[in-house]
């Protein structure tokens, strides 16, 4: 369809809802017009026959009004009905005029006919409507007019008034008409490109939305993928760490046992008690260093499975660190070595029991290994109504800053030997960190040379999983 037809037909809708809305005005002043000609028609002049006359349109109006109230029927059968009302009101005038031929003729018609004119100027929106509504009425008139009888001078001069009137009417309708559309196109125009832009800024923002989705899968993929770059880097330490210390740590511990072992087996005979008890003294020690570092590789092995799961229920904190002195108690005695174990008060908190007893043992059994003999090592047990907080001090060798910073990583490499030449892989503190932080602590260590170290561990009371 043409885009200038489309544009005639709204602008054809547009002035018929204009019609209808101004209905509230003009059919009021059509009763007071009409109204007060029948009233003069019964009360002043006596006339029957002119009252008659005004029947039809005051009939047309109030049957316009009832649709207008129910809005049952449809605006274009109301605008034509309007078009209608306003060829009757024409007609009553010539009608009134029909039966006052022999009397001279006011310029009531005239007024009148420019009055419906200005009431009716926005229906007349073609040159067909307007002669339909104006000049049918006007010729049937004339028509009439000369039929019946030659008109009189005064009859001719009123019609001369007429005329001019209609024709005015005429030209000042399309010129109206024509500024009307063109003000209508302009605005339509202007509307439809505010929707196009409307539509186009929508449109961006929309692509705007689906790039920023976009952006952010594709900053979450880069994520998962950096994550598993790391993981598979850490896997990878893992592995090569799992591989050091089978190759080597487990290896030489068990040289040490197999050697002396085997010399005890073929020359025990020439050997003395005290040489007897020293080699079985570094069989022992051995033995238990093998034990020790192949629980802790188990155990750090067993985190790395995702599949592993640790299991919280509420713990008695002293008790567990209690028994874990007991334990390594006798080693105490050996490097003659004194320890204080104070707290506050009894404290529980929801902790997988086993793997918090590996952390304790393995921070009490570091401060041992790097304790002078006849040192001194502290620990103490705190709270603050939210976390459990375990502290270890000794008098030891201490590190320096380097060091420290390199304790909890896996990659690190750290074996130093104790006071004692204990020996160990670095399994023990980066295990440590490992279950600390699957129960949601913390874990810190301070230290200076020759004057010791302190480690502090923090863990909930409440255990919170992490998701």
């Amino acid at each position: 369809m043409n885009p200038s037809t489309d544009i005639k037909k709204l602008y054809r809708i547009h002035t018929q809802e204009q019609v209808i809305n101004s209905l509230r005005i003009k059919l009021p002043i059509i009763y007071v017009i009409v109204g007060y000609f029948m009233f003069s028609d019964i009360y002043f002049r006596d006339n029957v026959n002119a009252f008659y006359t005004r029947l039809l349109p005051i009939s047309l109006a109030l049957i316009l009004n009832l649709l207008q109230i129910l809005k049952k029927s449809s605006i274009p059968f109301r605008v034509a009905l309007y078009n209608t009302l306003i060829a009757s009101l024409l007609m009553m005038m010539y009608g009134k005029c029909f039966i006052h031929l022999n009397d001279y003729l006011t310029s009531s018609i005239t007024g009148t006919v420019l009055v419906l004119f200005l009431i009716s100027l926005e229906l007349k929106v073609c040159i067909i409507s307007s002669i339909l509504i104006y000049l049918t009425p006007s010729i049937l008139f004339t028509i009439i007019l000369f039929t019946f009888k030659e008109p009189s001078r005064e009859q001719l001069l009123e019609m001369t008034n007429i005329i001019p009137i209609i024709i005015f009417g005429f030209i000042a309708n399309q010129i109206q008409n024509k500024f009307r559309f063109k003000s209508f196109e302009k605005q339509h125009l202007l509307e439809v490109e505010q929707n196009k832009v409307k539509a186009l800024y929508t449109k961006s923002i929309q692509q705007n939305k689906i790039l920023s989705e976009q952006k952010d899968a594709i900053e979450i993929k880069s994520k998962e993928l950096t994550e598993s770059k790391i993981n598979l880097e850490i896997t990878n330490q893992a592995k090569d760490k799992f591989i050091s210390i089978i190759s080597h740590d487990l290896k030489n511990p068990f040289n040490v046992i197999i050697g002396f072992s085997d010399l005890l087996m073929h020359s025990l005979e020439t050997f003395d008690l005290d040489e007897i008890k020293n080699y079985t003294s570094i069989i022992n020690s051995s033995a238990k260093q093998t034990y020790n570092l192949f629980e802790n590789l188990l155990n750090w092995a067993l985190l790395q499975n995702n599949s592993s799961q640790l299991s919280f229920k509420s713990a008695h904190i002293n008790k567990i660190i209690e028994d874990t002195i007991s334990l390594l108690e006798p080693n105490f005695l050996a490097k003659q070595i004194q320890f204080k174990f104070t707290y506050d008060a009894q404290l529980y908190a929801e902790v997988d029991d086993i793997a918090i007893s590996t952390v304790f043992r393995n921070l009490i059994t570091n401060a041992l290994k790097y304790t002078n003999k006849g040192g001194q090592i502290l620990m103490n047990l705190s709270d603050n109504k939210e976390k459990v907080i375990f502290k270890i001090s000794d008098t030891g060798v201490g590190m320096n800053q380097a060091t420290v910073d390199q304790l909890f990583l896996l990659n690190s490499n750290i074996q130093t030997k104790g006071t004692a030449d204990e020996t160990g892989t670095g399994l023990g503190l980066v295990l440590c960190a490992e279950i600390i932080k699957k129960h949601n602590g913390f874990i810190n260590a301070e230290s200076h040379i020759n004057k010791g170290s302190t480690f502090t561990v923090t863990i909930p009371i409440h255990h919170t999983s992490k998701e």
